[in-house]
């Protein structure tokens, strides 16, 4: 980042406990989702795990055509306006994947998608490896956003690596590992 300012921690998780993820700070999304995504989100220590300092989320094939996997959030938990937000994560290598680190509106119950906005502070894409992207979602541009930038990263599923995003009143920057990238 070109500018470096202090921040005041307001919340941390370091996930250092064995178990599912903690109740007072995550919850989950079950069930067929969005987007026509073919898994089921479950809320089972088999698609996601507290171990070793890390949460692990893991799809797995549940039959011939049937893949469940997990989504954990914060929402009712932890909210805030404006900040830095940074998560350490390792990518998986799967074809197909999508995972993504984002974060919704507070209002998404009464207002829905889009006009409660989203942040996505990374997202990749496993049929393009070697790249991520971060975008904005807003009811002016939403689906497929012109707010939006890839870039390229080396190791993303073989190490891990900081998505940061910094959210002010006048921007948001997103970054890899502290180097900015998009603004």
């Amino acid at each position: 980042c070109t500018e470096k300012k202090e921040w005041d921690l307001v919340w941390s998780e370091e996930f250092e406990y064995t178990g599912s993820p903690a109740a007072e700070s995550w919850g989950y999304e079950t069930g067929y989702i969005r987007n026509n995504e073919l898994q089921y989100y479950t809320d089972q220590t088999e698609n996601v795990k507290v171990e070793n300092g890390m949460c692990i989320i893991t799809a797995r094939l549940a039959g011939e055509d049937s893949i469940t996997s997990a989504s954990i959030n914060t929402w009712g938990k932890k909210d805030f306006l404006y900040g830095r937000v940074e998560v350490r994560a390792q990518i998986p290598s799967a074809l197909g994947s999508w995972p993504a680190i984002w974060m919704l509106g507070a209002n998404f119950p009464t207002v829905g998608w889009r006009r409660c906005g989203e942040i996505d502070i990374m997202e990749y894409v496993g049929n393009n490896p070697g790249k991520v992207q971060s975008a904005i979602h807003t009811p002016s541009s939403s689906g497929a956003t012109v707010n939006v930038k890839s870039t390229e990263i080396v190791n993303e599923t073989s190490e891990f690596h900081v998505y940061s995003v910094i959210w002010t009143e006048d921007e948001i920057k997103f970054l890899i590992d502290d180097a900015e990238f998009y603004t």
